[in-house]
Parts: C-alpha cells; sequence; structure tokens
C-alpha cells in the first residue's frame, strides 16, 4: 500500500516537472500581447443586410455584451448573402480581427462532434480616416451562425 503511494507521488511530481519545464521553455498557455485589444475602444456600424428584422439590433445587444463600443445601427437597401467584417482604421486589420474572433462560429463534424471547426466572418479592409468608426459590420443571410440563439423580446 505504502508502495503504490510512493509511486502515485513520484509520478504527479515527474508529470508536474514536465509540465513546468514546457510552460517555460516553449512558452504554453501566453498569449501575445498583440492579441489583446481594448474592446470598448472599437467603435462599430452595423449595418442590416440581412432582410431579417430586427438583427441589427440583436447584433448591436451581442457585439456590447462583449464589450464593444456599437456606434450605429441602419438597414442597407439591399440583402448580402455573407457577413462580411470591413475594418475602417488599423492597416493590419486588428480591429476587424478582434471582432471577427468575438463572432465566431464552431461546426461540429457530421458523424461525430469529436472535432470542430472555427467559420470565421469575412474580414476586409477599406480605410477611411475621415471616419468616426474603427469597423463597420454588414450583416448577411448567414448572420443567424454568428449569434448566440436567443429569443427577441422586442
Amino acid at each position: 500500500m505504502r508502495r503504490i503511494i510512493i509511486i502515485i507521488i513520484i509520478a504527479v511530481i515527474i508529470i508536474g516537472g514536465v509540465g513546468y519545464v514546457g510552460m517555460k521553455r516553449f512558452k504554453l498557455g501566453k498569449l501575445k500581447s498583440a492579441l489583446l485589444i481594448d474592446r470598448s475602444k472599437i467603435r462599430i456600424e452595423i449595418i442590416n443586410c440581412s432582410g431579417i428584422d430586427k438583427q441589427g439590433i440583436r447584433t448591436q445587444d451581442f457585439l456590447r455584451s462583449l464589450g464593444f463600443d456599437v456606434y450605429e445601427v441602419s438597414s442597407g437597401k439591399r440583402t448580402v448573402d455573407e457577413t462580411t467584417i470591413i475594418e475602417r482604421l488599423a492597416p493590419n486589420l486588428q480591429n476587424a480581427v478582434a471582432v471577427s474572433e468575438a463572432m465566431v462560429y464552431f461546426k461540429k463534424s457530421r458523424p461525430l462532434p469529436i472535432k470542430t471547426k472555427k467559420i470565421f466572418p469575412e474580414v476586409q479592409k477599406d480605410i477611411d480616416s475621415l471616419l468616426y468608426l474603427e469597423v463597420t459590420v454588414v450583416l448577411g443571410k448567414d448572420c443567424d451562425k454568428f449569434l448566440p440563439r436567443a429569443k427577441l423580446i422586442y
């Protein structure tokens, strides 16, 4: 009985040591500072081109709950198939990528839901420094999959 307890303690110490060395040597578990963006400083305009009523307001509520600053919601004149996120300020697309990562959709594989695939909205660049915005979100017909399932109360 004592021998089993000693073997378990030694195994835990070895596994802990290997994990610690792996974290220090390969810098596992650390986020890159470039990915840490203050979401409250990203001003967003939402254009609802999905053809679904109140979808812009629903997206506004979702993005605000994640900490983004939604500046304006409007309706588009025509419908669009794909949801697109347009960067308006940064040439390296950091603001649009932050919004895209917040709206990620996890698609499960069909036979067994073991593996999931991340599907992001399309990101484009259209720099316009005269706008008071960092990002424009154009909602397409596929926007339902990028928003959590919830009932509208208004």
